[in-house]
C-alpha cells in the first residue's frame, strides 16, 4: 500500500540534494512524494517525480545579501546568528506554512535537524509521525 511521503529540505544543494534522492526512490517505490524546498531546488525535484511544495524564498539571494554576508562576515557568532534569525523570519513563517499544508496530506514527514521543531509542532497538531533524516 503506498504511503505518502512529505520531505522537508531548506538550505543549500547539499541540505537539499540528499532530500531528492530520497524523494526520488520513494517515487520509484510507488509512494506519492513531496518535497517542501525552495525555489533553486523545485525544478530539479519535479524533474525526478517528485511533488513541490514551493517556498517562495531564494537561499542563495539571501546568502549573497550584503546584510546577511555583513552578519555572518563579522560582530561575532552570537550577533551573527541574531542577525540571522531577524533576516530569515519571513523564510521561517513561509515554512511553517509550507510544511503544514503538506503535512495534511502525508502519512510520514521526513525532516532533517533543522525542521526538527517545526515538525514536532505539526505533529502534535496533526498526529503525522515524524523521522528525522
Amino acid at each position: 500500500m503506498p504511503v505518502r511521503v512529505a520531505l522537508v529540505g531548506i538550505g543549500s544543494r547539499g541540505d537539499v540534494q540528499p532530500y531528492i534522492a530520497l524523494g526520488q526512490r520513494f517515487v520509484d517505490e510507488g509512494h506519492p512524494t513531496t518535497l517542501v524546498t525552495t525555489q533553486e531546488f523545485a525544478p530539479v525535484a519535479r524533474s525526478h517525480g517528485i511533488e513541490v511544495e514551493e517556498v517562495p524564498v531564494s537561499v542563495q539571494a539571501f546568502i549573497s545579501n550584503p546584510t546577511t554576508a555583513r552578519a555572518i562576515e563579522g560582530g561575532g557568532l552570537i550577533r551573527s546568528f541574531l542577525k540571522f534569525r531577524e533576516i530569515s523570519a519571513s523564510a521561517r513563517q513561509a515554512t511553517g506554512e509550507a510544511v503544514s499544508r503538506v503535512t495534511a496530506k502525508a502519512d510520514v514527514l521526513v525532516v532533517g535537524l533543522g525542521a526538527v521543531a517545526l515538525a514536532h509542532a505539526v505533529k502534535s497538531v496533526t498526529g503525522v509521525p515524524v523521522v528525522r533524516a
